[in-house]
């Protein structure tokens, strides 16, 4: 599968981020999601947490078994712009991150 054609950065559901890490949703979270097929490959957003945004990105085992390939570098470009989209959504709350 060519994965510049196919992975793509998605709004992420609670089921993607918790096929990354299950223990990572405990509050309510904004997140996007980059996924290929039906595969998750990683997440980036924020919650909230004492009057502040914490911000988080993970891939997923699979996507880092990748690492020394093209695929993976492409992984992890697309989970900047998917954090930086993040970061974005954070500033308009105006919220301190």
């Amino acid at each position: 599968m060519d994965a510049q054609r196919s992975a793509l950065i998605v709004p992420a559901t609670v089921d993607m981020i918790r096929a990354i890490n299950p223990d990572a949703v405990r509050f309510t979270v904004r997140a996007l999601a980059v996924v290929e097929g039906d595969e998750v490959l990683g997440a980036a957003g924020f919650y909230p947490k004492d009057g502040q945004l914490v911000l988080f990105g993970m891939l997923t085992d699979a996507a880092r078994k990748e690492m020394n390939k093209d695929r993976f570098t492409l992984y992890k470009v697309l989970l900047v712009q998917c954090a930086k989209q993040i970061m974005g959504m954070a500033a308009e709350k105006r919220v301190p991150v």
